[in-house]
């Protein structure tokens, strides 16, 4: 089944209880092998919110952490808004240290999230972490 059909099941599921179950986990693990930036990948059934973590060697600072939360929020914003849609998107960033890895958690709501928005957060991941940002071999 194709990216986008998954994503349109999952979307249809959201709210369904037991018969969904088979849609979530297709869905979920179409997004690490879509996506291999994404590290982790989870969904919470009670909020409708997907959790989507990137791994990040290195130091980071709180500056540069900072400007990238406020340039994904603004573009997914800009996105929308070219999109037509006026909506405020329901999202949260999150970081959190490990060693010598952080990890860079965005809370985001399935119930107004398109594909063309994962697709630009993993742009933006590469683009402002570079070669910092752990991509997963085996799934490209």
């Amino acid at each position: 089944m194709a990216f986008e059909k998954l994503k349109a099941a999952f979307r249809d599921a959201v709210g369904k209880k037991r018969s969904a179950k088979q849609e979530y986990v297709q869905f979920l693990g179409a997004m690490l092998v879509k996506y291999p930036e994404i590290h982790t990948v989870a969904y919470d059934p009670r909020t409708c919110t997907m959790t989507m973590s990137f791994a990040v060697t290195g130091e980071i600072t709180k500056q540069k952490l900072q400007y990238f939360a406020n340039l994904l929020i603004e573009s997914i914003k800009t996105h929308r808004h070219l999109e037509g849609r006026r909506d405020q998107p329901r999202m949260e960033v999150r970081a959190e240290a490990a060693k010598d890895t952080m990890i860079l958690s965005i809370d985001r709501d399935i119930r107004d999230l398109y594909v063309a928005e994962i697709d630009l957060m993993a742009d933006l991941m590469q683009d402002c972490f570079g070669d910092q940002l752990l991509v997963q071999e085996d799934a490209a």
